[in-house]
């Protein structure tokens, strides 16, 4: 499978099946009948925090070995999702981090309003490169109406390096919409 998100586009080739996908977020969330974009896809493709939660405040305990962090306040999250009367994004998040690298290791994250909605990483297999440790070993999994499954190895990793992939839908192709 070839993968390019940006922020406001997604494509897709899936070599096992010859299908295509290319359009934007509202489909793939239409599809999984949830809210995820390009911020909460790149942090979990890289094994970084959700952006948002950067200066959120977390509950740490120790579980598998590892530093535990969790959303602190979900009480508060919950109640304010249930009162907003809007379409609201607040996420209950849990990572884990290695005790020495303090990299994470795996990382969910459960949407308030719809708990049966969540996505869920495990990175390993760590290389530094240029002093930062990158995971070559992602397996990724989002519940939701449709469950998707996804296990990557990542070849080649490069940093600070304009990237320029070929993306050519081959004929007879099939777009899935």
């Amino acid at each position: 499978m070839r993968l390019i998100i940006t922020q406001d586009s997604v494509k897709m080739i899936n070599k096992l099946n010859s299908t295509y996908y290319t359009g934007n977020y509202e489909a793939v969330n239409n599809f999984l009948n949830t809210n995820i974009d390009f911020d909460i896809l790149q942090a979990y493709l890289l094994g970084n925090d959700l952006q948002f939660y950067e200066e959120g405040k977390f509950r740490a305990t120790i579980d598998k070995g590892c530093y535990k962090l969790s959303t602190a306040d979900r009480m508060k999250l919950k109640k304010y999702a249930r009162n907003n009367q809007e379409n609201v994004r607040a996420f209950i998040q849990n990572i884990w981090l290695n005790s020495e690298t303090f990299k994470i290791t795996e990382a969910d994250v459960k949407e308030i309003s719809n708990e049966k909605i969540k996505l869920e990483a495990n990175y390993g297999d760590f290389e530094n490169i240029d002093g930062q440790l990158f995971p070559r070993a992602l397996d990724v999994t989002i519940w939701a109406d449709n469950t998707i499954k996804m296990n990557a190895s990542f070849s080649r990793i490069t940093v600070d390096v304009p990237l320029q992939f070929p993306f050519k839908i081959p004929s007879g192709y099939t777009l899935v919409k």
